[in-house]
């Protein structure tokens, strides 16, 4: 058994741990409030667990036997703005199916993977790899092992997307089976301004008052099958999906179910000081710099509002993110700590003869390694600015490595440019129809050359200076390269390049497609570099990986490895916290909260849903409430609510359940104090905020257009 998933419970607190479903039975140990079998949520396709999805970059479950998605409002607003016309900002102001036919479809935005299986493939991804291979022969042994194995996979349907999992660096490889659906349909989603209430000055701050929840439904053909959006599509039935929870209460167990991004708790401090320093501090600086860029452009008309808000969204959350993690790191002298921990287990390895030999060399290795990674990224950051700030450009250089590999048999291309991912490209290619707005990205490739001249030498890569030699401004260079009428701004130029060859492409007169072209010839030597340097690590990694877990059953605590979008299981309870010394977070908002906070953007929801809120101690959807000893009790609809759930991004829209296994709620963010937990994690300060139920049954009672949603939820009261 693989040192990662031994699990170790000696005087440890399961609070921490993204678990795997396998791993659950042994956890739930710890939980004597778990009123659902423990095995049922060892089962990936069980009862519980086969009610998720993963929606791509969030997640959600079934909430109907035909076919409805609950998940976050903060997840769908792609798919709102896929929608939306010039007359209708359904981005901004919501939506509401009024019945099945007027369901609308997401098109290429859209899509759901549901978990088959996850099968432990660590010794078919490692054969062929002895001690004596050379990094770069183990590079394309993994790669071509992965390969086959996901070929041999995917066989089994065409609905069949496989993946192959790596856990702590390559301890471990699990062969991830889904079923992808492609036609999906927006049924319900908020007001953005209920859906998100407060804005950016709520998020990831408590309370919170806002109702971030939306309703999808997945169609299939009329036999069953995976399809595209057609008319004659018929609603998708699971085997499997949720009941609905009369709700939680102060104390009560919860667990969740999703497919979290990921955390990097089980790496070196060295990776996180480069993080603080190099990384995140300059994501600030970038985001604080291009966001007026964009929201310049926003302000312009209701079409570039509709194409520009969800990045700048993105990116607002992103930056508030990086903040929260320095502030979070600091405060909770989260560096130092790990660099404490390091230096245990330096002094347990030095305690013993034969550790020492076997494991510092590991040690000393990974660090010159990461040293090179870190100069790699120094080295690639301001030309990589450059392709984000034009997706044009970006779209070009995929285009160009897709038809370089076509030269190459199927099994011999590199992963992302196989057959089975053109219709992944094919889709992004049509989807930036939704979010290209042509005078942005002008500016923000103004932007990112002036950066670039701005630069360090050893930042400076020949093709772009090639690019920049007789310029006369960079607002002229982006002027000759972003014409009036750029060729790849239509989808029809854009998919024909999938269909092109390397000769047309390298003959092409168009600005841009040069430009990748040139990037692309020094870029790929780097590329190949990173390949033999990656695989280092891989082996580097899950050696170490094995000594740390090592060290782990030596001292008798738990330790989960670190979320990489698979399907993980987290257990907690219903409770508050202190923010900070002589204050006390209640775990749950109302609706009389919602009302007193309303007013001015971002606090300005519709007044129909304020007025009903002053209301909402008559709702049947209110329950007893006592924040403080000193109030006396009232009902009230609770909108959120806090757990001590260790979730990360990706969570987004995973169900909340009661110890029942019943849907309790949807969660949707973490407090600001947590934010560092993805990289030092601190029990007394990690709380997740979680969508009540109920207030999405009070929400959807305010109107006769959606009773007919409530009643197939089985949401009733």
């Amino acid at each position: 058994m693989h040192f990662l998933f031994l699990i170790l419970t000696l005087g440890a607190h399961a609070d921490q741990g993204m678990w795997l479903p396998e791993q659950i039975p042994e956890v739930a140990k710890g939980y004597n409030d778990l009123k659902i079998d423990p095995e049922v949520l060892a089962d990936p396709m069980g009862p519980v667990l086969g009610s998720v999805v993963s929606l791509g970059g969030c997640s959600g479950s079934f909430v109907s036997d035909t076919g409805l998605i609950i998940t976050n409002h903060h997840c769908v607003e792609t798919y709102l703005q896929s929608i939306s016309t010039d007359d209708e900002n359904r981005w901004r102001n919501g939506f509401a199916a009024a019945s099945l036919q007027e369901e609308a479809s997401t098109g290429s935005a859209g899509r759901v993977w549901i978990t088959l299986s996850q099968e432990d493939k660590t010794t078919e991804v490692l054969q062929g790899i002895s001690k004596r291979t050379k990094d770069t022969q183990r590079a394309t042994v993994l790669e071509s092992n992965k390969k086959q194995l996901i070929t041999a996979c995917e066989a089994q349907g065409p609905d069949r997307r496989c993946r192959v999992a790596s856990f702590d660096g390559g301890a471990r490889f699990l062969l991830i089976q889904t079923r992808q659906l492609d036609d999906l349909r927006v049924v319900w989603a908020p007001p953005r301004s209920v859906g998100q209430f407060g804005g950016e000055i709520d998020n990831w701050e408590w309370p919170r008052h806002g109702f971030d929840i939306a309703l999808l439904r997945v169609y299939t053909a009329p036999d069953g099958s995976s399809a595209t959006y057609a008319e004659d599509n018929v609603p998708f039935r699971p085997k499997h999906h949720l009941e609905m929870s009369p709700g939680l209460q102060n104390g009560g167990l919860a667990f969740v179910a999703g497919y979290p991004g990921r955390t990097e708790r089980n790496r070196l401090a060295q990776e996180l000081a480069f993080d603080i320093e190099e990384n995140w501090s300059r994501t600030v600086t970038y985001v604080d710099r291009v966001m007026p860029i964009l929201e310049k452009h926003a302000a312009s008309s209701k079409s570039a509002s509709a194409r520009i808000g969800p990045s700048i969204s993105g990116l607002s959350n992103v930056r508030k993110n990086r903040v929260g993690v320095l502030e979070g790191i600091e405060r909770s002298h989260g560096l130092a700590k790990m660099k404490h921990s390091q230096e245990e287990l330096s002094t347990w390895i030095r305690a013993d003869k034969k550790r020492k030999r076997a494991y510092e060399p590991i040690f000393n290795e990974l660090q010159a390694v990461l040293k090179e990674q870190r100069q790699a990224a120094h080295q690639d950051r301001l030309v990589g600015n450059i392709r984000w700030a034009s997706d044009l450009l970006s779209i070009a250089q995929t285009a160009l490595r897709w038809v370089q590999q076509q030269k190459r048999p199927d099994a011999e291309r590199e992963l992302g440019f196989q057959e089975r991912d053109r219709p992944n490209l094919e889709r992004r290619f049509k989807q930036l129809d939704r979010s290209f707005y042509l005078p942005a990205e002008r500016d923000l490739l103004v932007d990112a050359v002036k950066e670039y001249l701005s630069g360090k030498p050893d930042q400076r890569w020949p093709a772009i200076d090639t690019w920049l030699k007789d310029m006369e401004s960079p607002e002229k260079l982006v002027e000759k390269t972003l014409t009036e009428a750029p060729p790849l701004a239509t989808i029809e130029a854009r998919l024909a390049l999938l269909t092109s060859t390397d000769e047309k492409l390298q003959e092409s007169t168009d600005p841009l497609i040069q430009l990748a072209i040139a990037i692309e010839r020094e870029q790929h030597p780097k590329r190949e570099a990173g390949k033999t340097r990656r695989a280092r690590l891989q082996r580097l990694r899950a050696a170490w990986s094995n000594v740390e877990s090592a060290y782990a059953k030596h001292r008798g605590v738990l330790r989960a490895s670190d979320a990489n979008g698979t399907l993980r299981v987290t257990l907690g309870h219903v409770q508050g916290y202190e923010p900070q010394d002589g204050l006390w977070a209640h775990p749950f908002t109302t609706l009389s909260g919602f009302a007193s906070k309303a007013g001015e953007a971002p606090f300005d929801a519709p007044q129909n849903i304020v007025k009903a809120a002053l209301d909402g101690s008559k709702s049947p959807w209110a329950v007893p409430h006592q924040p403080s000893p000193l109030r006396a009790p009232s009902n009230d609809v609770p909108i959120d609510f806090l757990a001590d759930l260790d979730t990360t991004g990706g969570n987004s829209g995973s169900p909340c359940f009661d110890a029942h296994g019943r849907l309790a709620g949807l969660l949707f963010d973490g407090v600001w104090e947590s934010v560092a937990n993805d990289y030092v994690y601190d029990d007394a300060t990690n709380r997740s905020i979680v969508a009540d139920i109920r207030a999405l049954g009070w929400l959807l009672s305010l109107s006769p257009q959606t009773e007919w949603i409530r009643s197939e939820m089985g949401l009733t009261r």
